[in-house]
């Protein structure tokens, strides 16, 4: 393995990992073994796995930052695609509301109705990415990840917390791309309304 190395990487060790019987003594025994290299040319720096996982994390940080920011943008991207697309569906049933609003709804039924209905196709949408997602993430990208950098991520799964939150978040998600057609809906005249043909 050393010799298929490149030339200037032979004969180096980047880390070795070692287990401590007794995890309130690794401060002491990473001490001790920091000390008998003091004195050489090379000195090494001992750690427990927490701190070790916390400072190499901390180098990608400009990458997950970078990760979050397209992640929000994305959100607000379909946030806009899904209130355009209930807009629609909003403007092609302005005679149905109208309808409604003859027969004695009122304008809060009509704006309840557009939220409601939102809000079921978000958390709809939603239910359908964790069904996707879950398997692929927990029998192929996890499983993965596990087996090859499992000493920095020891478990990487979709858990189920983290599915319900996806769906609610959907679901909210849906409902504020509604706010806005669901007052315009609430806000049409009933002749306007009944006289408009989608």
């Amino acid at each position: 393995m050393n010799d298929s190395l490149p030339v200037d990487r032979r004969d180096q060790v980047g880390w070795i990992v070692s287990r401590v019987d007794e995890p309130s003594h690794s401060a002491d025994v990473g001490v001790a073994l920091d000390r008998v290299f003091d004195d050489r040319d090379t000195q090494t720096r001992s750690q427990d796995e927490r701190s070790f996982n916390a400072s190499f994390m901390a180098m990608f940080s400009a990458v997950l930052k970078a990760m979050d920011i397209v992640s929000a943008v994305i959100l607000v991207i379909m946030m806009l695609i899904l209130g355009n697309t209930i807009a629609m569906g909003v403007r092609e049933r302005t005679s149905e509301y109208g309808v409604l609003r003859a027969i004695g709804f009122l304008p809060s039924h009509v704006a309840l109705w557009v939220v409601a209905e939102s809000l079921v196709l978000g958390a709809l949408g939603g239910l359908i990415g964790v069904g996707i997602a879950t398997p692929f993430i927990n029998l192929v990208v996890g499983r993965y990840i596990e087996e090859n950098l499992g000493n920095i991520f020891p478990y990487f799964r979709l858990v189920p917390e983290n599915m319900i939150l996806g769906i609610v978040l959907s679901a909210l998600l849906g409902g504020a791309a509604a706010v806005l057609p669901a007052w315009r809906a609430s806000q049409l005249r009933v002749v306007d309304a009944v006289r408009r043909v989608a």
